[in-house]
């Protein structure tokens, strides 16, 4: 394809013309060169073409791995974490339940030990969770467990209360190899936490309307009787408890964050009140005390009940005007 040798014309005579067939041929011959390098030409931009293609796609690539990488470390250490508590919890079972007679696993997961090294007797471990893990650095994990047990009661006495331990545990983690690397550590547990104070101040009368409305609705809620509906907001996304729980409920107190007692007597048409709620259920085999904060909104001169709050209202959350 470099050159395109075409027959030479002839004259209509017959004759081949000469001086033109050697400019024809010098002509072809020259064009075969200049077609050549212009398909090199064509060649090489199309290869840069590509290979700026190929080199941004290695790039892209090669950007999407280190992120995946990176996700990839993350995900790794919290799988670490789950696998040194796993074994921080089956090492703190064995350790609070090994006797002389029956060591169980202890001798194998802590090989520090020796059966003579147990105790004659322990008492039943109940349960055993995990409270806190940190790590120490890259291999280490500080496990700290809690581990109940109750001492059994004879039979005219009755079962003391349990008691609870907290174990540290120093475990080393590689891949998906978890390894205990001392024994454990009994360590003091957390702070007690300060309870929070509600944000209900004042109990409103048993007698009241709005405690009324109250009842209403907890009984249509826990026992089937009645229907939610008349009681709630329209529109209020509540619902009794299906299959009903109870049999019987009975409000016990009524609290509110509302000090003003006038609102409460004669609500004003889109008013809230917020209540906590306390209710005695029962059914034939037992009795349970509960307690439900509650959002109400006023509408025609009553209460009704606009959400069953997830959680009780922290002091803070009360206006200025209600810390009076």
């Amino acid at each position: 394809m470099l050159g395109v040798l075409k027959r030479p014309a002839k004259s209509p005579d017959g004759k081949t013309s000469g001086g033109r067939q050697g400019q024809d041929e010098q002509m072809q011959w020259t064009r075969g060169p200049d077609l050549a390098a212009t398909l090199m030409k064509i060649g090489f931009w199309v290869l840069l073409v590509l290979g700026g293609i190929g080199g941004l796609g290695t790039l892209t690539s090669t950007s999407g791995a280190g992120q995946s990488a990176s996700d990839g470390g993350s995900g790794d250490r919290g799988q670490e974490r789950q696998l040194a508590q796993g074994h921080a919890l089956q090492v703190a079972r064995a350790w609070a339940s090994a006797t002389q007679e029956d060591p169980g696993q202890v001798t194998e997961l802590l090989p520090q030990l020796s059966v003579s090294d147990l105790p004659a007797a322990v008492d039943p471990v109940i349960d055993v969770v995990v409270q806190n893990a940190e790590p120490v650095d890259e291999l280490t994990w500080a496990v700290t467990v809690a581990v109940t047990s109750r001492a059994p009661g004879s039979e005219d006495e009755q079962a003391p209360p349990p008691t609870t331990q907290y174990l540290r545990i120093a475990i080393a983690v590689d891949g998906h190899s978890a390894q205990v690397l001392t024994l454990p550590a009994i360590v003091a547990g957390p702070a007690p936490m300060m309870p929070p104070e509600l944000a209900y101040p004042r109990e409103l009368p048993s007698r009241s309307e709005v405690a009324g409305s109250i009842g209403g609705f907890m009984s249509a809620l826990l026992t089937g009787e009645g229907d939610v509906a008349r009681y709630s907001t329209p529109g209020a996304e509540t619902s009794p408890v299906t299959p009903a729980p109870y049999a019987e409920v009975q409000v016990t107190e009524v609290r509110t964050m509302q000090t003003d007692n006038d609102p409460i007597a004669s609500p004003i048409g889109g008013q809230v009140l917020e209540v906590l709620v306390s209710v005695t259920a029962s059914t034939e085999d037992r009795t349970d005390r509960l307690q439900y904060p509650l959002q109400l909104t006023a509408r025609d001169g009553r209460w009704e009940v606009t959400q069953v709050r997830s959680g009780p209202l922290m002091s803070d959350d009360m206006p200025d005007e209600d810390h009076n």
